[in-house]
């Protein structure tokens, strides 16, 4: 009797379809392993994204590290070497800098809110109109963000140019100028300031909840559209990571929690 054969033949079938379908699943689900994510945020909307972190960690596993200040700030930063991931600007104006210089990704610029800027003053009741309001002489100091660096700054220097242009009246309270429009809200929070020119998003934040009678919504024809475009860097070690993420701030339901948080979605956002 010859000897008995041990160990089996290998197969020179093909793995079937199953099969093959399953060894590519395995390797994609490797390829997007959990990482965390260095996303550079405008101070605007740095409280509303950090509430968006955990659902985005669930469906994802990724994590996320906020680094927040003014657009301006971010984009020298990004210039510089910093090592971010994905940037969430006030404005379109930086990320489009940053696709022209052959840094960002321009097929995943997107636009993820529209910023509405208010009036906004925590130990006075504002019922009049807004020129009485910003033009009061009782009035010692206004905070607003610096023009050069944060878009809501440009935005309320447009409005102070309007309101003097069209006989408001001359302002004599003493400007506060904040290097984000994060820093020009805690000038008004802190009492530095009595009154500020300042995101919606960041008065509907505050906790305690503040009366709708210490702001005004400000008319939007009286600034230029606070559009803000996000982009991905392209030197991200993270690209189906971070293309996560820009799918998840532009899912329906994320944008819907967006609005509510204190901005308008743009009717047609279309850019670049």
């Amino acid at each position: 009797m010859g000897q008995r054969q041990l160990g089996r033949r290998k197969s020179s079938r093909r793995p079937s379809g199953r099969t093959l379908a399953l060894l590519l699943m395995l390797a994609f689900s490797g390829a997007l392993q959990a990482v965390e994510l260095k996303v550079a945020v405008a101070a605007n909307f740095a409280a509303v994204l950090q509430k968006l972190v955990p659902d985005f960690t669930q469906q994802t596993g990724h994590a996320l590290r906020i680094s927040a200040a003014s657009s301006g700030t971010l984009y020298a930063q990004i210039r510089n070497g910093a090592p971010f991931d994905v940037f969430l600007s006030a404005d379109l104006v930086r990320p489009q800098r940053l696709i022209e210089e052959g840094r960002a990704d321009a097929e995943q610029a997107f636009v993820y809110a529209r910023g509405v800027l208010v009036l906004f003053a925590p130990a006075a009741v504002l019922s009049r109109s807004l020129e009485a309001e910003i033009f009061d002489p009782k009035r010692k100091f206004l905070a607003m963000a610096n023009p050069r660096t944060a878009p809501y700054g440009t935005a309320a220097e447009q409005v102070l140019d309007h309101l003097h242009a069209r006989g408001g009246g001359t302002l004599s309270a003493q400007r506060v100028v904040g290097s984000s429009i994060g820093q020009a809200f805690q000038y008004v929070m802190t009492g530095n300031a009595d009154m500020g020119l300042v995101a919606l998003s960041q008065v509907l934040a505050t906790r305690p909840p503040v009366s709708a009678q210490h702001l005004l919504r400000i008319d939007s024809r009286l600034y230029a559209p606070l559009d803000q475009g996000g982009v991905i860097i392209k030197r991200t070690p993270h690209p189906l990571a971070a293309r996560r993420f820009v799918a998840f701030l532009r899912d329906d339901a994320i944008q819907a929690r967006i609005d509510a948080a204190g901005y308008e979605r743009p009717a047609e956002p279309v850019w670049p």
